[in-house]
């Protein structure tokens, strides 16, 4: 038996497939970072 917390995970990733939200570049950006990690391949 699922535990309820599993359930809302599945719940909310389910929702994310169906319908991401703030996906793809801003409209209009008013700053802009880089970021580097040495560690990651």
């Amino acid at each position: 038996m699922s535990e309820p917390i599993d359930d809302l995970y599945q719940d909310l990733v389910l929702e994310h497939k169906r319908a991401p939200r703030h996906f793809g570049p801003m409209p209009a950006p008013t700053h802009e970072a880089r970021g580097r990690n040495p560690s990651c391949g």
